[in-house]
C-alpha cells in the first residue's frame, strides 16, 4: 500500500507574493529567520518559518516561496507552495513597489488564492508594498494607492525592509488581524447553548 503524506505548516500569518518582491527580506529583519537573500528571483525554494517578537506577543511567519501565474495548475511548484497558505490565520501579500501597475500585480496573486480554493481567498488579508526606500517609487505609490486599496478591500501598507519604513506599523496591524481571527476561530468553536422554553411539566418540578 502506498501512503500519501502531505505535511501543511502551521503559521499565524503566510507571507505570500511573486519572486523578488521581498519576502525573504520582511522576515529576516521581523525575526530571527535566516532566508536567503539576493537580487534575483527564486531564492526561497523551500516555505520558510520565522517567530516575530511584537508589542510583548509573537507572531509565527511563514514565507510562501515566489508564486506564478496558473501557480493553481501547479507551475512553479504552485500547488506544493499554496498548500502551505491553508493552515495560515492570515494572509500578507506583498505587491513589488518596482512593478509598474500595483493592481494588476496584486490581482495576478490574488487570482491565484481563488483559483485554488480551499478557502484561501477569504482569509483576512493585509496588503503591503515593497521597496519604498526608492524615492520614485513612493510617488507611483501615492498615485495608485487609492485604487489598489479598491482592490484590495482595505488600505495598502507601504514598507520598506531596507530602511524599516512601516515595519513597525505593519506588525501592529498584523498582529490585530492575528488577534481577531484567532478570536473568531474560537467563537465559532464553542458549543451553542440552546435555551428551550418552560413546559408545564417543567414549571410543576
Amino acid at each position: 500500500m502506498d501512503i500519501l503524506v502531505e505535511v501543511k505548516l502551521l503559521a499565524d500569518v503566510a507571507v505570500v507574493g511573486p519572486p523578488n518582491a521581498g519576502k525573504s527580506t520582511l522576515l529576516s529583519v521581523t525575526s530571527q529567520a535566516k532566508p536567503v537573500v539576493a537580487a534575483y528571483p527564486f531564492t526561497t525554494l523551500e516555505p520558510v518559518l520565522g517567530t516575530v517578537e511584537h508589542r510583548g506577543d509573537r507572531m509565527v511567519l511563514l514565507e510562501v516561496p515566489g508564486l506564478l501565474e496558473g501557480a493553481h495548475k501547479g507551475k512553479g511548484l504552485g500547488l506544493e507552495f499554496l498548500r502551505h497558505v491553508e493552515r495560515a490565520r492570515v494572509v500578507l501579500q506583498l505587491v513589488d513597489g518596482l512593478e509598474e501597475d500595483f493592481i494588476q500585480a496584486f490581482r495576478l496573486i490574488d487570482d491565484e488564492l481563488r483559483m485554488y480554493g480551499e478557502g484561501l481567498s477569504d482569509k483576512p488579508r493585509v496588503v503591503a508594498v515593497t521597496k519604498m526606500d526608492i524615492p520614485e517609487l513612493r510617488s507611483k505609490a501615492a498615485k495608485q494607492e487609492p485604487a489598489l486599496a479598491a482592490a484590495a478591500g482595505s488600505e495598502p501598507e507601504l514598507i520598506s525592509s531596507a530602511t524599516h519604513t512601516g515595519i513597525t506599523k505593519l506588525l501592529d496591524r498584523l498582529l490585530l488581524t492575528v488577534q481577531e481571527s484567532t478570536a473568531m476561530g474560537e467563537a465559532a468553536r464553542e458549543p451553542a447553548v440552546v435555551v428551550k422554553p418552560h413546559t408545564q411539566r417543567d414549571r410543576a418540578l
